[in-house]
């Protein structure tokens, strides 16, 4: 175990004393493994890890410089297991807006396509297109038909074992650009689906 008052006089006293209390640190192999553990089996891979853990020393050596007296009421292990817990938290919210703002940006398209096969699903097409369905595949026939139903993503995702709503919503892409290259490259088809 870290002796924290130890560990803070160290990182206080001079360049070289610091040194050896950040190596000190870092080579604590239970701490090492603990952050690392903990970032992994929140959705990190090993790089978060290892820069998750080198981000929380510096941050608490950044701490005991701007916080002069500083007493932890924890162990230096239990101080920086909180710092690594709020710069993972930190973390993982900054991704998450990252990929709303990516899908986002990609839900025009994605409505057009929908709009486009609302267009195709009225009742008199509705036999022509099965025909058309029955041959992108039964998976693609059953997203899209689950689909035009009205079913969510989340309930189609369900319905046909997919490991999220996110894979169901990108089989139904694909499916879709599937259906559209058939009825595009068929122009009779094309005409019959028109009328």
């Amino acid at each position: 175990m870290l002796d924290s008052k130890k560990i803070i006089d160290q990182i206080l006293r001079s360049a070289p004393q610091r040194e050896q209390a950040i190596l000190q640190i870092a080579r604590d192999a239970k701490l090492k493994s603990d952050i690392e553990s903990y970032v992994k089996r929140n959705s990190g891979t090993d790089h978060d890890a290892k820069t998750i853990f080198h981000d929380a020393i510096i941050i608490f050596v950044k701490k005991v410089f701007s916080q002069e007296g500083l007493e932890l009421e924890n162990t230096t292990e239990g101080y920086l297991f909180g710092i690594t817990k709020k710069l993972w938290s930190n973390t993982l919210r900054s991704r998450s807006k990252k990929n709303t703002l990516e899908l986002d940006d990609k839900q025009s398209t994605i409505a057009s396509d929908e709009n486009t096969l609302m267009e195709l699903m009225s009742a008199e097409k509705r036999s022509l297109l099965e025909t058309v369905l029955s041959s992108i595949g039964e998976k693609c026939r059953q997203v899209l038909v689950y689909w035009s139903y009205g079913h969510s993503m989340k309930v189609i995702a369900e319905k046909l074992n997919y490991a999220s709503d996110g894979m169901a919503r990108k089989k139904k892409h694909q499916c879709l650009q599937k259906l559209k290259e058939i009825i595009t490259s068929n122009e009779s088809l094309r005409q019959q689906l028109n009328h």
